[in-house]
C-alpha cells in the first residue's frame, strides 16, 4: 500500500502533467499571427454569403475561400465562423455533382470549377468545419477531372488552378493524384525561368506570385511520387527560385507595371518559405504596407487597405505559407 506521502507526489506529478498539456493545448488553439488588426479589416470584408469581390453586390467565392484559409490558419476565423459554415457545408451553396448549380460549378455549362474546388478543399481541411459527405463529392468530382498524367480538364494551363488543386488534393488526403497535378506543373516553366498566370500568348509575362503558387505546390508534395517526378520538380524549383532572386526589387518586394505588387509579394513569400528559404525580408516590407485600417494598402487603393492584397497577405506577413497549414 502506497504511503500517504507516496501518494502525495503521484499526485503532484499527475497535476503536473495535466497542467503542461492545458498549456500546450491552449497555446495550439491561440492565434498565431501578431497582426490583429488586419485579420480584424478581412473579418469585416463578410456579409452573411461572404466577401464582396471586384463586381459590386457579388461574393467572389475565391476571395471568400482564401480569407476562410487565412483566417483559420491565423487561429482568428471565430468571427466569421457562421458565415464560413454556411460558405463550407450549405450543399444548396457550394453545389454537387448532381445539382450542378452551386457556386464550385459553372452556371452555363456545369462544369466544375476545379481549381475552385481545390481552393475548397483546402479551406475545409483548415477550417475544421465538418462538411465529410460534401467535402467527399468534391473530391470525387476534383479527381474526375483530372487525367492520367496530372492534366486538368479544361484548366487551360492555369498555374493557380493546378496550385490549388495541388493544395486541396493533399489537404483532402490524396498526395498520390496531387503529386501528378504539381508535377504536370514543371511542363508550364516559362524560358525566363518563371510562370505566369497560364501559357497562353496573352499572359506572356513572369509574375512573382505565379512562382510562389508553384513553390507552395511543390513543397505540398515533397518526396512523394517516382524519382522522376521528383527529379523534375526539384531541377524546375532552382529554376523559379533563381528567377525570383533576379526578379526582386530591393531584396524585399516585387513589383509589376511599373509598381509594387503586394499581393505577389506575399504569395512570393510564402512560395520562398514553403521551401525553406528565408522570407523574412520579404514579411517585414509587407508590414510596411499596412495602413490606419488594418489592411494592406496597394497603389490604386488611394491609401486604404486593398481587400483582396489583405485577404493573400496575413500569412505571409507572420512568415507563414500555405503548406504549412495542412502540415507540409
Amino acid at each position: 500500500m502506497e504511503s500517504k506521502s507516496g501518494l502525495r507526489k503521484i499526485a503532484t506529478t499527475l497535476a503536473s502533467v495535466i497542467s503542461v498539456a492545458l498549456v500546450l493545448t491552449l497555446t495550439a488553439c491561440a492565434p498565431t499571427t501578431k497582426f490583429g488588426s488586419t485579420a480584424e479589416f478581412i473579418q469585416g470584408k463578410f456579409t452573411n454569403e461572404g466577401i464582396e469581390g471586384f463586381t459590386a453586390g457579388k461574393v467572389d467565392y475565391g476571395f471568400t475561400l482564401e480569407s476562410i484559409a487565412q483566417l483559420a490558419g491565423s487561429g482568428q476565423l471565430d468571427k466569421v465562423r457562421a458565415t464560413a459554415t454556411s460558405v463550407l457545408t450549405d450543399e444548396v451553396a457550394v453545389g454537387t455533382s448532381e445539382s450542378k448549380v452551386g457556386y464550385l460549378y459553372d452556371s452555363a455549362s456545369g462544369a466544375l470549377k476545379t481549381g475552385l474546388a481545390g481552393k475548397y478543399l483546402f479551406a475545409s481541411k483548415v477550417s475544421g468545419l465538418e462538411n465529410a459527405t460534401l467535402k467527399a463529392n468534391v473530391l470525387a468530382a476534383t479527381v474526375a477531372n483530372i487525367e492520367a498524367d496530372g492534366t486538368i480538364t479544361g484548366s487551360g494551363a492555369n498555374t493557380f488552378d493546378y496550385g490549388w488543386v495541388t493544395l486541396g488534393l493533399v489537404a483532402a488526403g490524396d498526395d498520390t493524384t496531387a503529386e501528378l497535378v504539381a508535377t504536370k506543373l514543371t511542363s508550364f516553366i516559362r524560358e525566363d525561368g518563371g510562370y505566369g498566370f497560364d501559357v497562353s500568348l496573352n499572359t506572356t509575362a513572369s509574375s512573382a506570385d505565379a512562382a510562389g503558387m508553384v513553390l507552395m505546390a511543390f513543397a505540398a508534395v515533397k518526396d512523394r511520387g517516382s524519382s522522376e517526378n521528383q527529379s523534375a520538380r526539384s531541377k524546375v524549383q532552382a529554376k523559379v527560385l533563381a528567377w525570383l532572386k533576379q526578379a526582386e526589387v530591393s531584396g524585399n518586394h516585387f513589383e509589376a507595371w511599373g509598381d509594387v505588387d503586394v499581393n505577389s509579394s506575399a504569395y512570393a513569400a510564402m512560395g520562398l518559405t514553403a521551401t525553406g528559404e528565408d522570407s523574412t525580408p520579404f514579411a517585414e516590407w509587407l508590414t510596411t504596407r499596412i495602413v490606419k485600417d488594418g489592411g494592406l494598402e496597394t497603389p490604386w487603393s488611394k491609401g486604404a487597405g486593398d481587400t483582396f492584397a489583405t485577404i493573400q497577405s496575413l500569412l505571409a506577413l507572420d512568415g507563414r505559407s500555405y503548406p504549412a497549414l495542412i502540415g507540409k
